[in-house]
């Protein structure tokens, strides 16, 4: 059993239009609402490779109750903590002549001191059941800076590893408890160093940093660009197929997923690379984040090429 943290759920609208033109009256071609937020997407994709997994996590409100019901139609196992905020709503636009997007994300709610104890009390109760955890998203508004820190240091007495996947002060003062795996995106690292990173190799050299200061592996994903995987031992560059992109929303959920399961499934790396980049390259072709088709992430996983960048230990297959 996987299990993932999101304390930012959201009801995703999503809007498709022909031509998207600024003071006109635009007719509306299609409307889907998802259940989403990066937690949810993560276990969406996990359930799609046929692994077990559990959202700890907050609902609230009528889109709370929603988001439940949806979840339990995807027969997807949540355990969640009622607060008293309604659940944020997002709107993407979808531009269908242009073949661009645009994101409307609403701010997080706020989260008690009361409402988070109980969020700690889920995670207890969880810890000794658990293969591989999860941490999604950005610390919102009410949370201390130390909550994910503290819940990493909990997780690693259990001897359960950690995937911390945020940004923020929350995410820089993790790091000192040393999760196992780190996933930010080019950005995200940017935000991170303080600073534009020139090229591959500074954004290696900054990287390298990051592992001396403790975290067993670093994997940086570039929207549709090469992946990099680090570890103090050993680099590898991941290249994904040429698709024709519909949706980037929940790629790097996807592949924050799948890097989960393949660890728990004991998949060597390089096949757990290569389907982690399969997966977020699949979660572009659909739309709506995590309605991976499965068939399509086996025949995209053939397509992935991977070269190492430097070796300094035994042989990574």
């Amino acid at each position: 059993m996987i299990g993932i943290l999101g304390l930012s759920p959201s009801v995703d609208k999503i809007v498709s239009v022909e031509n998207l033109r600024w003071g006109e009256h635009i007719g509306v071609k299609k409307i889907r609402e998802v259940a989403s937020g990066k937690a949810i997407n993560v276990a969406r994709v996990i359930k799609k490779l046929g692994g077990g997994v559990v959202i700890i996590g907050v609902a609230g409100g009528a889109n709370g109750e929603w988001i439940k019901d949806e979840l339990k139609k995807e027969k997807l196992r949540f355990d969640f903590v009622h607060v008293k905020r309604n659940v944020r709503q997002n709107l993407t636009i979808m531009d269908k002549l242009r073949g661009r997007e645009i994101h409307l994300k609403e701010e997080s709610s706020t989260i008690d001191m009361k409402e988070l104890e109980l969020i700690r009390k889920r995670m207890r109760k969880w810890g000794s059941k658990l293969s591989f955890f999860i941490i999604s998203g950005r610390l919102p508004k009410g949370v201390p800076v130390d909550f994910y820190r503290e819940t990493i240091s909990f997780f690693k007495k259990k001897k359960v590893p950690i995937l911390l996947d945020s940004n923020g002060p929350g995410f820089v003062r993790a790091l000192s408890a040393v999760p196992d795996y780190i996933k930010p995106n080019l950005k995200e690292l940017e935000e991170l160093a303080g600073r534009r990173l020139q090229g591959r190799g500074e954004e290696i050299r900054f990287v390298k940093s990051l592992i001396k200061r403790g975290v067993n592996m670093a994997v940086v994903t570039h929207g549709p660009g090469d992946v990099l995987v680090m570890t103090s031992r050993w680099g590898l560059s991941l290249t994904p197929p040429k698709v024709r992109v519909r949706n980037t929303v929940g790629s790097g959920d996807a592949v924050a997923g799948a890097i989960a399961y393949g660890a728990v499934k004991g998949l060597r790396i390089h096949d757990m690379f290569k389907l982690s980049v399969a997966c977020g390259t699949a979660n572009t072709l659909s739309i709506g984040a995590g309605f991976l088709d499965i068939r399509k992430v086996n025949a995209l996983t053939k397509k992935v090429n991977v070269k190492v960048l430097y070796n300094h230990g035994r042989n990574e297959k």
